[in-house]
């Protein structure tokens, strides 16, 4: 399913949706990558126990509270949303370092406001990415995320 228009600077889709029964394998693989890339000595342990695949196939696949997957601009990259009751959450927005620099993640992260302009969407953002957030219309909120104690940043619907 096409779910973005095309990306005005290199005229190729910015966002498609995987179907992840037939795209775990390439997904995986970019993961890893982003996961070694991060280099957040939980996650890599995680990752090579073996349990975060199973858990996040288990994420994709669920009914309640889904995750889906979408492809950057011909899997140069990839974003996982959750949706939450009450706003979609913004698991992870990872671009490869090869096309870095040319507005792939932020046309990405606008395409996804896009796609849900009436709903709040939430994330924890490391810190290097925080000036693309800003940029997007994000901000620091009071609330932590429990999981990793880090601040939640959200975009209210009809803010720029």
């Amino acid at each position: 399913m096409m779910a973005m228009k095309e990306n005005d600077k290199d005229h190729q889709t910015v966002l498609t949706e995987a179907e992840i029964d037939k795209d775990a394998d390439a997904f995986f693989e970019l993961y890893e990558s982003y996961i070694e890339e991060e280099g957040d000595p939980l996650r890599m342990e995680y990752l090579e126990s073996g349990e975060a695949y199973q858990d996040i196939m288990k994420a994709f696949l669920r009914r309640e509270r889904p995750c889906r997957l979408f492809w950057i601009s011909d899997r140069r990259g990839f974003m996982i949303i959750r949706h939450e009751d009450d706003c979609i959450w913004l698991a992870d927005l990872y671009v490869i370092k090869e096309a870095r620099g040319n507005g792939l993640g932020e046309n990405a992260l606008r395409e996804l406001i896009s796609m849900f302009p009436r709903q709040t969407v939430r994330l924890t953002p490391a810190e290097k990415a925080k000036s693309l957030y800003r940029r997007c219309g994000f901000r620091e909120t009071e609330d932590v995320y429990e999981d990793n104690g880090h601040r939640i940043w959200q975009r209210m619907p009809g803010h720029s």
